[in-house]
């Protein structure tokens, strides 16, 4: 996908384009994320210029993208991380993976179906209420196998992953929607194999996981069965994955908000679980400074927002007039030694107990807790 010059209104301005090249595949263009940071102005519009764009290292064994709604709600053709996503799956040799709590944003539904036209192997998981969306309506009636979760099932099938044969993993807390692509603040990250060998590690974990979801295994129904618990990458990245239900990623959150020394940054859809409360208030009283953004659809007597707040944590609502769709922990993230927190799982007991979600922790990746860092204090600045 080309550099392209786009016009935007109203305030800041941040456009994701990518384009990338794999060095195991030189004839194939993967996707290297190049980010525009531009000033706006309330009254007029900016114009993006190469001059203005950032190249990131072609190294990293990971794309990570941020949706951009100031730029992209204002305009229904502007939509580039759905372009992003149908550029990977445009990649796909033999097999596509697919959990998508929901999944109906055209441009990648077309991808899909383009891939099922190239004889590429397709299977979806998706929540059974989304099921009768049209977009997806149609790759079933093109012969793409779909499964969900049953309309009895208490939780919800709330993943967002998918694979491609097996070597490339695109995962985070956008639904494959055009709300979350386009409307909605959301991540999404590509792990990609060529780039680091024990990406596969991480990629094994993903597809066993399917596998349980694809045979008919939802919720409480799932086994613990995670061969790469804790991978460590070339470049000293240590990840650990988790899967709710099965693994209670909430005990892992909770020991690592626990080592925090220095701060916590929050990015929360939806924060209600008292356990996590506990261990903040630990790290308030402790001198680590606990700031959060807070969904403000969300913020309901449930919510840990005014909880938060009154001991002592700087906490505000995002001010996205449709969502703040993060799920998204920074433990110390201008050390040495950072950690981060992000996935489909909201730091809920739901999440952890009845839904199907998957969590990365992510520790000592400077580069990647800084590029969340800078996402957070982008919606901390929208005030």
């Amino acid at each position: 996908m080309k550099n392209k010059q786009y016009l935007g209104c109203r305030g800041k301005i941040r456009l994701s384009i990518f384009k990338f090249q794999s060095p195991a595949q030189p004839s194939l263009f993967l996707e290297v994320l190049l980010t525009i940071c531009i000033s706006g102005i309330l009254s007029g519009c900016t114009q993006t210029t190469d001059s203005q764009v950032n190249k990131l290292s072609v190294d990293k064994p990971y794309t990570l993208l941020f949706t951009n709604p100031n730029q992209t709600s204002q305009s229904d053709h502007l939509d580039p991380l759905g372009e992003a996503v149908a550029q990977h799956i445009s990649q796909a040799k033999s097999t596509l993976d697919i959990a998508a709590y929901e999944l109906n944003n055209e441009t990648i539904t077309e991808a899909i179906s383009q891939a099922k036209s190239r004889g590429v192997q397709i299977r979806i998981v998706t929540e059974h209420s989304n099921r009768q969306e049209a977009p997806l309506q149609k790759l079933e009636q093109q012969g793409i196998p779909v499964e969900d979760d049953g309309a009895k099932n208490r939780g919800l099938m709330h993943d967002k992953f998918l694979i491609i044969d097996g070597e490339v993993l695109g995962m985070g807390s956008m639904n494959l929607t055009r709300n979350c692509t386009q409307r909605n603040n959301n991540n999404f990250v590509f792990w990609d194999s060529h780039q680091d060998p024990a990406i596969t590690q991480l990629i094994d974990n993903y597809q066993i996981e399917f596998e349980q979801l694809w045979s008919g295994k939802f919720g409480p129904m799932k086994v613990p069965q995670t061969p790469y618990p804790k991978i460590q990458l070339k470049d000293g990245t240590v990840l650990e994955t988790y899967f709710s239900p099965e693994n209670q990623p909430l005990t892992a959150l909770e020991n690592t908000l626990a080592k925090a020394k220095q701060s916590v940054d929050i990015l929360a859809f939806s924060f209600t679980a008292k356990a996590l409360e506990k261990i903040l208030q630990e790290d308030i009283a402790r001198g680590v400074a606990v700031r959060g953004i807070f969904e403000h659809k969300q913020n309901s007597t449930y919510s840990s927002f005014l909880r938060l707040s009154s001991l002592g944590g700087d906490i505000r609502e995002d001010t996205n007039l449709y969502m703040m769709h993060h799920k998204v922990l920074l433990i110390d993230r201008d050390s040495d030694a950072p950690s981060l927190v992000f996935g489909s799982f909201n730091f809920s007991l739901g999440a952890n107990t009845r839904n199907d979600e998957n969590l990365l922790i992510v520790h000592n990746n400077k580069a990647m807790s800084q590029s969340f860092g800078q996402e957070f204090d982008q919606l901390w600045s929208e005030r």
